[in-house]
């Protein structure tokens, strides 16, 4: 491989918030070239979790998405908190937001999203044999409605568009990669 990596001269923080930050950074291209103004949006450890029940049927979340402004269908995951591991984080969301109990989980996988413009590390997770163990308990600004999808019918929901959420349809893939 050929591609180098850009190269950092300067880089401030432009706006702080509790879950990302934006830097504006000077970079150097490998052909000398600069760009004075490149901004990027700095997030947390996430997770996002594609459980399965053992009827085989993936377990889902319609959640409202104020980025694109609407409803989307999406896996369970979230913000990975201070000290915590990313499977426990993995765990805790899972439960949070869909009631359910992973009967065994592992890490599958590790995305970025949106990679030229955000550095953000999200933790993929596969749960199997989840049952439900308790009401949802989401955070205040979630309104989530779960829904449970046969396993064999989740090309059908790709195939017409159904799940539009980028980290989920990679998160997908590679649950592919484990599950017959």
């Amino acid at each position: 491989m050929t591609v180098k990596p850009w190269k950092t001269i300067a880089k401030k923080q432009i706006y702080r918030h509790r879950l990302y930050n934006v830097v504006e950074e000077n970079v150097e291209l490998p052909n000398g070239v600069t760009i004075p103004d490149f901004f990027i949006i700095e997030t947390g450890h996430s997770c996002l979790v594609v459980a399965l029940t053992n009827k085989k049927e993936v377990i889902l979340n319609y959640q409202y998405r104020q980025g694109v402004q609407k409803v989307m269908l999406d896996a369970p995951g979230g913000v990975v908190d201070p000290g915590e591991d990313a499977e426990a984080g993995a765990k805790r969301e899972l439960l949070e937001e869909t009631g359910y109990q992973a009967g065994s989980i592992q890490h599958i996988g590790t995305i970025h999203n949106e990679a030229m413009t955000m550095r953000h590390v999200k933790s993929v997770f596969l749960a199997l044999d989840c049952t439900k163990v308790q009401d949802q308990h989401g955070d205040e600004a979630e309104e989530i409605e779960t829904k449970l999808v046969p396993w064999t019918e989740l090309g059908e929901l790709i195939k017409n568009n159904e799940i539009e959420d980028s980290a989920t349809l990679a998160a997908l893939v590679l649950a592919m990669q484990h599950i017959n």
